[in-house]
């Protein structure tokens, strides 16, 4: 947090460049860039960063999780019997092919061969 704040002070309070700040700091300029950024994005003073403890600051300065889509789950159990019922007419590629028709946002071919597999897995044992 140290760095951050002297980051800052220099960027806001004396105005130095970002070359300025990274060979002060003894930081790459794109590290420094992204510090500066992300301080920009605050919208405070000088004042108002210090004002800050660190945890409010780090809060403050962590981007935002990204939460993953949900993912429409396909029904193993039928698509495996499908599979065995078949006796080699249906592939797994066809399978998958008509699960994406289905749910365009579905998992792509390796997640879903995977989840075949498992599911053969467990069935055998």
């Amino acid at each position: 947090m140290r760095t951050i704040r002297e980051i800052a002070r220099l960027h806001v309070s004396k105005g130095l460049s970002l070359r300025a700040i990274a060979a002060a700091c003894k930081l790459s300029v794109s590290t420094v860039q992204g510090y500066v950024k992300k301080i920009e994005a605050l919208s405070l003073d000088y004042d108002g960063l210090t004002s800050l403890s660190d945890n409010e600051l780090q809060e403050r300065l962590r981007p935002a999780p990204k939460n993953a889509p949900a993912r429409p789950e396909p029904d193993i159990a039928s698509l495996v019997a499908a599979i065995k019922q078949s006796k080699g007419k249906v592939t797994r590629q066809l399978l998958h092919e008509e699960y994406l028709a289905q749910y365009p946002d579905g998992y792509k071919k390796t997640r879903f061969y995977e989840l075949l597999q498992a599911w053969e897995a467990q069935d055998k044992a």
